[in-house]
């Protein structure tokens, strides 16, 4: 069974991947129109490296991958036993007919791709999944709870996504298309 609070969880993040990646998707297409001369001479031309995976996308695989990445952050990262990661994967990929993991793994790589790591960091699977799960956690206003031995990145995620995420006032034109982060 699952509860009326988890049902709220998941329809949260469902519904923030769903703006996430419609948003991605206009501003492929925004700059994709441009003219190549345009491009060449854009500011953006970095961001669009980012962007333009998203210019194949439609409703029904907007659609599809909000809820797969919904499903992965709610349920697959709970499982511990590989052996049940596989078989979960497999099940989610023959009921949504896509690849269960493509996007929660895009977006890792998207954030990792834009943070500026300290020397001697490592962006490991820990830091990626910590990451991940917290900024999700801040966008959709859902608490977070990080649990592992000392030295697992649960606190540099925090500390990382803390110095990164400053709204428009961020340095990576990537962050600036979120909110700013204020820690009180």
């Amino acid at each position: 069974s699952v509860s009326m609070r988890e049902t709220r969880k998941f329809m949260s993040i469902y519904k923030f991947f769903i703006e996430d990646l419609e948003k991605k998707h206009r501003l492929a297409r925004s700059f994709d129109a441009k003219t190549e001369k345009e491009k060449a001479d854009s500011s953006n031309k970095f961001d669009y490296e980012i962007y333009k995976s998203y210019l194949s996308l439609n409703e029904l695989l907007i659609q599809k991958y909000s809820i797969a990445a919904a499903i992965y952050i709610c349920y697959y990262i709970r499982l511990s036993n590989n052996n049940d990661k596989n078989e979960f994967k497999i099940m989610m990929e023959n009921i949504l007919v896509i690849d269960f993991l493509y996007y929660p793994n895009q977006l890792q790589d998207e954030l990792i791709k834009n943070i500026q790591l300290e020397k001697g960091i490592v962006a490991n699977d820990s830091l990626r999944l910590n990451l991940f799960i917290c900024f999700i956690g801040i966008m959709t206003r859902i608490a977070v709870f990080l649990i592992g031995p000392p030295g697992c990145s649960k606190t540099l995620s925090f500390n990382i996504l803390k110095k990164e995420m400053k709204g428009k006032h961020s340095k990576s034109k990537y962050w600036q298309e979120y909110p700013q982060l204020v820690v009180i």
